[in-house]
């Protein structure tokens, strides 16, 4: 485990602090908890970005276009 040093300006101390024992955590625990959720808020944007991406490359491909035509044919025979 690390340690590090943080500065935080005057009233963000006083409500993590606030928000912290009201959750019966210690400021560490609070702040680390609030790094590890921003992180996975992070991680699940950037995935998000990245099938985005990827729906708009298959959009433009003709294979695949075609094998998704053939597909939602079979769906209508239903």
């Amino acid at each position: 485990m690390s340690t590090i040093s943080l500065k935080l300006d005057d009233s963000l101390e006083k409500e993590s602090m606030l928000i912290a024992k009201s959750l019966g955590l210690s400021r560490t625990k609070f702040i680390t908890h609030a790094i590890e959720h921003e992180i996975a808020r992070i991680k699940r944007k950037n995935e998000r970005k990245k099938m985005a991406q990827f729906l708009v490359q298959m959009n433009g491909n003709t294979d695949y276009q075609k094998e998704l035509n053939e597909i939602e044919k079979g769906l209508d025979d239903d």
